[in-house]
């Protein structure tokens, strides 16, 4: 009997604990959203928009004209992606529209998509005045289907007189269809601060190599990251337990609850709030694996990671060299290839064939290459510039000699013999 009423006395200090975090979690939250959106004018006054009178600018998909034939069509109000044109890195469609807008009297992008999926890249793209052709450029996160907010401040270059905007469309469409049904440009409102730093926790990408060691959740430039500002919950939260319980607080005049509970279910309430976000990120990520490689041989699952055309590319290169050719020399010029592309490409290539140098390029490193080996891989940019790879080593000062061949040519980088002449008598690098 005495069992029973310790259980019960027990359940009644647990539920009163539950109760107390529970409140103080919601009035943590309310006062510090409330303080945010209070002092976030004040912090980042270049939100605000120029002429207080602004009104959001709004334009439908059938207001969008497709820049490639053949990529997009309308239907009703919307446009829809239909194909994507061929084009380097990605296949690609852009639809566009002219207009003659002030940036500075827009904060936030509310788009409407429906069809999105990971393997597709959603771009917006402006030109101003001052740029003339030259747009300039920012991805829209992924946040699912339907109304999203995007943070045009996330870009320094989002500035004076905007003369024409775009949607890019870039990757794979994988069999659907992309509609578009309008695009609105709109002036800062607490509401659509909130309704933005939701979508930046919500919006997944497809992870990458540096997902093993960290994982932020959101993408950089961020209003707010999801972990800190989880922190400073918990801790207003923890603060109003610990002065609930110091001041003596009884529920129906029953003995008060116990510190430790309180805090500890404020903690696990933080965490399941934060486990959440994670879980959800997880079941999307393990959608798009399964999509991936699913039924596919290894050599399948490799051509579909992320890195499959330089797997592609190591392929080519073993097929197409002399069995006693074991050594390779790599230079780039993109500083977006340091990492990790050039050292994937070495690792596809092991153990067969060794790349001894890994150069960013410049003469003096260029002559020592050419001096040293007779085959030379060039890694391209995101641009896939130059068209012509011999036109880079003319850059730097390389003069043909006309016993150069291109042995193999792809998307991502160019095989050269230098010298057949090595190669015949010497037996290359080996």
């Amino acid at each position: 009997m005495t069992a029973e009423v310790s259980t019960a006395v027990s359940n009644r200090e647990f539920l009163r604990a539950l109760v107390v975090a529970v409140l103080s979690l919601t009035i943590s939250a309310a006062l510090l959203i409330g303080l945010y959106l209070l002092a976030f004018p004040q912090l980042y006054p270049e939100y605000l928009p120029d002429d207080p009178a602004a009104r959001p600018f709004s334009l439908t998909g059938r207001d969008l004209t497709p820049v490639m034939a053949g990529t997009a069509q309308r239907e009703g109000d919307s446009a829809l992606v239909t194909a994507l044109a061929p084009g380097t890195p990605d296949d690609q469609a852009i639809i566009r529209r002219t207009v003659n807008l002030n940036a500075g009297n827009f904060t936030f992008l509310r788009y409407h998509l429906e069809g999105r999926h990971p393997g597709l890249r959603v771009m917006l793209f402006w030109k101003t005045a001052v740029s003339g052709d030259e747009p300039f450029y920012a991805e829209i996160d992924n946040a699912g289907n339907g109304t999203q907010y995007h943070n045009l401040r996330r870009s320094d270059e989002w500035q004076g007189t905007i003369t024409e905007i775009a949607i890019g469309v870039f990757g794979d469409l994988r069999g659907k269809t992309l509609r578009v049904r309008d695009l609105r440009l709109e002036p800062y409102s607490a509401g659509r601060l909130l309704g933005t730093i939701w979508d930046e926790w919500t919006a997944f990408a497809p992870w990458d190599q540096k997902s093993i060691n960290r994982y932020v959740g959101v993408s950089k430039g961020a209003l707010l990251y999801p972990a800190p500002s989880a922190a400073l919950w918990l801790a207003l939260g923890a603060c109003l337990i610990w002065a609930w319980r110091r001041n003596g607080l009884r529920l129906h005049d029953t003995p008060t609850f116990p510190l430790v509970s309180g805090l500890a279910l404020a903690t696990g309430i933080t965490w399941l709030g934060l486990h959440g976000l994670w879980l959800h990120k997880l079941w999307q990520q393990n959608q798009e694996t399964r999509y991936l490689f699913h039924g596919k041989s290894l050599h399948g699952r490799q051509l579909a990671d992320w890195d499959g055309e330089y797997y592609a590319f190591a392929n080519e290169i073993e097929r197409i060299l002399p069995e006693n050719v074991n050594k390779l020399a790599l230079i780039f010029s993109s500083r977006d290839l340091a990492e990790p592309f050039p050292q994937r490409l070495r690792y596809h290539l092991l153990p067969d064939v060794k790349l001894d140098l890994m150069y960013r390029v410049t003469p003096g490193r260029l002559k020592r290459v050419v001096r040293e080996h007779s085959y030379l891989i060039i890694l391209r940019d995101f641009s896939g510039a130059p068209a012509n790879p011999m036109a880079l080593l003319e850059e730097f000062s390389y003069q043909q000699t006309g016993n150069e061949a291109i042995l193999v040519d792809s998307p991502v980088g160019t095989l050269i013999q230098l010298r057949k002449q090595d190669i015949e008598t010497h037996g290359g690098d080996a």
